[in-house]
């Protein structure tokens, strides 16, 4: 073999190395905020049919969150549904939704929320349904 080929052959099992190295990473980012979902008495709803199977619901019906928060969603980036009808988040903590670029719908039923807490969301253009108390 040829110092040549060993170069190429070495440089691309480096780059293959390091590919697999990020997305084990990135993997263990959605593990972590599972991990902390789980915690909160929540579960997740994944898309198999994507790479990387990543998170694409989050349900936190009832859930307790104080303590942990929100913040482990914001490591999610790909949920498009997050129900949190009845917990107990607090309005600082939708600060950590604004990422979600890709948040369909959001429950928000039985929250208490006042006006500067909906502000917190109001940006979020790519929310089509966003449920409150009637």
């Amino acid at each position: 073999m040829t110092r040549f080929m060993q170069i190429a052959l070495f440089s691309a099992l480096l780059a293959a190395a390091c590919t697999w190295a990020g997305a084990d990473e990135k993997k263990t980012e959605q593990e972590k905020a599972v991990a902390a979902i789980k915690q909160m008495k929540g579960f997740v709803e994944y898309d198999r049919q994507r790479p990387g199977a990543p998170v694409t619901k989050v349900h936190l019906f009832r859930g307790k969150t104080a303590g942990i928060g929100l913040a482990p969603l914001a490591k999610l980036p790909e949920i498009e549904w997050i129900g949190l009808h009845l917990s107990d988040i607090s309005e600082a903590d939708l600060e950590h939704l604004k990422g979600l670029t890709r948040l369909r719908r959001l429950g928000l039923a039985d929250i208490k929320l006042s006006d500067a807490g909906l502000k917190r969301i109001a940006d979020m253009t790519s929310l089509e349904i966003l449920g409150l108390n009637p």
